[in-house]
């Protein structure tokens, strides 16, 4: 499969807004870059272009509609060499004593107690001789809502909060078709303009990212399976949407896409949305099939060859955003040991470099300092109750004289310790 893989690096804080977040004051952001996101970036330009305006919207249509292209997600960067993490599989566990050893409950059980394994918590992984964990850094913003008309606060004003993904990061993705012409349009499209604006806020401080790294792969896989004739393991790349061919009604298994019945499944579903800025209106709610989540067959050589069409073209809807990707026999071992991401420095070599460690332990100072100085602005906040006539100006006061005064204490007790 040919593709155009590309890096996405945050140089301000990203909010693709996620569908449940339980706090009604707090907006919090998907761990990755959906593929729909670089999709209607690319629509956008290409609707930006005179020239295109021309042609109509039947070549629109053949390009992003009906052609085989599909904008996978943008998932983190892991080392140096750019690799794409994948979501960690839904059968992967560790035990509370010892979560440097993965056992993988697809393949064969343990014989530990139920009560001594939890999930693996990492949202995403890499493997090669063992398992790279992945996280993705984060960062909590508070905001006013003000009236927009201006003047003294109303009713509706209030503190609300950003859980978004933090600046800095680096996220791998990749756009795939059979067909070079659309994946050079797409290129062209993409490169003439590295800087793109996604997501929530990307008109003000929010959603700025750089594509870098852009180029032609022919020969593109997600990940390095293995072909064992003992059992077909289906691990799900990404959220699958799969809807009855009769009642219309989401699924919560593969029965109508893989014809066989699973020996093991290890499954969740998760509520799934977007936004569609043409109707500047949200997309609906539907219930998908979450990502990591595997399903377990006997190996049957004709179910071998379907799977294999299916690897390359996805299964389910909305296909050509990234969603409905799955793997065969990926994670293919009973159990592997943890890979550090960043192992620890040699222990005659105790100097900090000013370009590396100390630096990144600078800035991991600053944001444990400034979350919690957030926390204690909030608790302090919500201790006094703000009558009807306050204006904006004596809110703003207020925020930054507390602010002030707790950083002074902090000062303080740093230096008498």
């Amino acid at each position: 499969m040919k593709a155009i893989c590309y890096t996405l690096k945050l140089m301000t804080n990203v909010i693709i807004p996620d569908v449940v977040t339980g706090d009604p004051n707090t907006l919090t952001s998907q761990w990755y870059i959906p593929g729909s996101v670089i999709r209607g970036v690319a629509i956008s330009r290409y609707l930006a272009n005179e020239e295109n305006k021309q042609t109509g919207d039947e070549e629109l249509r053949k390009l992003f509609f009906t052609s085989d292209l599909r904008f996978l997600h943008a998932y983190p960067s892991v080392g140096a060499d750019q690799k794409r993490a994948l979501p960690t599989p839904l059968s992967w566990r560790s035990t509370k004593d010892d979560e440097g050893t993965i056992y993988n409950l697809a393949v064969s059980d343990p014989g530990i107690t139920d009560a001594k394994l939890e999930r693996v918590k990492a949202p995403f992984c890499y493997l090669e001789e063992g398992i790279y964990k992945v996280e993705v850094d984060d960062w909590l913003s508070i905001h006013i809502k003000r009236s927009r008309a201006g003047g003294a606060t109303d009713d509706e004003s209030r503190l609300f909060k950003y859980h978004s993904i933090e600046a800095g990061q680096e996220f791998f993705g990749s756009i795939l078709s059979e067909n070079e012409e659309y994946l050079a349009a797409v290129q062209c499209l993409i490169t003439a303009q590295p800087d793109l604006y996604i997501g929530k806020s990307h008109k003000i401080q929010y959603g700025h990212v750089q594509c870098t790294q852009i180029g032609l792969v022919e020969n593109y896989r997600e990940y390095s399976g293995t072909h064992n004739q003992e059992s077909i393991i289906v691990t799900l790349l990404s959220d699958t949407l799969i809807r009855h061919p009769q009642t219309g009604a989401y699924q919560s298994d593969l029965a109508d896409v893989i014809p066989a019945i699973p020996q093991q499944v290890f499954a969740e579903m998760k509520p799934i949305g977007g936004y569609n800025r043409k109707w500047n209106l949200p997309l609906p709610v539907v219930q998908a099939i979450k990502a990591g989540s595997v399903f377990v067959y006997d190996y049957d050589e004709k179910l071998w060859e379907q799977l294999q069409i299916l690897e390359q073209k996805g299964i389910g809807e909305r296909t050509n955003e990234g969603y409905g990707r799955i793997s065969i026999n990926w994670h293919f071992y009973d159990k592997k040991k943890v890979i550090p991401l960043q192992p620890p420095m040699p222990a005659q070599d105790t100097n900090l470099q000013k370009t590396d460690n100390a630096d990144a332990a600078e800035k991991l100072v600053r944001k444990i300092f400034s979350q919690r100085c957030d926390e204690k602005l909030i608790e302090s906040i919500n201790e006094y109750s703000v009558t009807k006539g306050i204006t904006k100006t004596q809110l703003s006061r207020l925020s930054t004289q507390i602010r002030h005064t707790l950083i002074n204490k902090t000062g303080q007790s740093d230096q008498k310790n």
